[in-house]
């Protein structure tokens, strides 16, 4: 006799996929599930030895030592909830020198004091940052475009850096832009401070200026690229990272997108749906397409990396790796 634990399923063709909170899975045959769920498996059967090593099923005897030990599992999927939050975001400005056609925030217009942070709130809000219980921390700096209010990165990142040594804290930072504004003196700075760099990189010259054109009505892809070069040249290329937003448009083009990363060196692409805020929601019907649509673009382009990969070009689909950790390891990320 065996007693069941908790799971969950779904069904698929003349499989059954088995999942539990302990992080672990199975795909059954129809046959072997029932046989499961009815308690008439084969208790000398593989199948038995391997549901009873993923704590899907248990003997009588055994019940009591085997809650113990989901409760560790347990307790290690969700050990980074104990050090409460450790990604904060701060927005210094609004302003952007970009005229994305998704652009999630509603950017501004450079040159208003309006739509910037000044340094006192900045201050408070890095002290109400440093309150936060976990012993590392990562602070991403996002827009607008950040790099137009260079002088509140600098102050973020000097008083933040500054307060973390008297918290004994250690801190991380990113900033998120869109490149074309940075020069030496601004990359100076960030490599005394270990910054990452996340930008975008929509495809090609076509697609990149199709859905991130500037302000004063240029493309951004021959500014942008040379700025990539230069920026991982002095960071590193381990610390810049692109990801991509697909509009309706992007769907056609996935191959293309992906070659343009591997043709730039780039090992990890995140291949992004659009979000529902701001101009995404505003030019929905240039732009926009169904949740099925993506998932096509998505299976398709995910096919194609595996091909590089087996064929020898490493490149890595950062969404698909944060998924399989999940799946294939007793750790969990805390992504949203």
């Amino acid at each position: 006799m065996y007693i069941n634990l908790p799971f969950n399923f779904t069904r698929l063709d003349g499989n059954v996929l088995i999942t539990n909170d302990c992080g672990e899975y199975m795909v059954l045959p129809d046959n072997d599930f029932n046989c499961f769920i009815d308690g008439t498996l084969n208790t000398n059967s593989e199948t038995y030895f391997n549901l009873k090593a993923k704590y899907f099923l248990c003997s009588e005897t055994d019940l009591k030592t085997v809650i113990t030990f989901m409760a560790l599992r347990a307790r290690t999927k969700k050990a980074f909830l104990r050090s409460f939050t450790t990604l904060h975001m701060i927005v210094p400005t609004i302003a952007c020198n970009s005229n994305c056609i998704y652009c999630q925030v509603s950017s501004r217009d450079i040159g208003s004091k309006e739509n910037s942070m000044d340094k006192e709130l900045i201050k408070r809000t890095i002290d109400l940052i440093m309150q936060c219980p976990a012993k590392s921390i990562k602070i991403e700096i996002q827009g607008g475009e950040p790099l137009v209010r260079f002088d509140l990165v600098k102050y973020i990142l000097y008083y933040s850096f500054k307060q973390s040594i008297l918290k004994k804290k250690s801190i991380e930072y990113v900033v998120c832009t869109n490149l074309t504004l940075i020069d030496t003196d601004m990359l100076t700075i960030l490599k005394q401070y270990n910054v990452h760099i996340s930008t975008s990189l929509d495809g090609d010259r076509y697609l990149h200026n199709l859905n991130r054109p500037l302000k004063s009505g240029t493309g951004s892809y021959d500014v942008f690229i040379p700025k990539l070069e230069m920026t991982r040249s002095v960071l590193g290329f381990n610390r810049v990272s692109c990801l991509m937003t697909a509009t309706k448009t992007s769907l056609r083009y996935y191959k293309e997108i992906i070659d343009q990363y591997v043709e730039l060196g780039l090992q990890s692409i995140f291949l992004r749906m659009l979000n529902p805020y701001g101009g995404a929601v505003l030019n929905a019907e240039d732009i926009g397409y169904t949740s099925h649509d993506f998932l096509v673009f998505y299976k398709k382009a995910f096919e194609y990396i595996i091909e590089l990969n087996i064929k020898g070009t490493r490149i890595i689909e950062e969404y698909a790796s944060i998924v399989l950790r999940k799946i294939l390891t007793p750790f969990c990320s805390g992504f949203v």
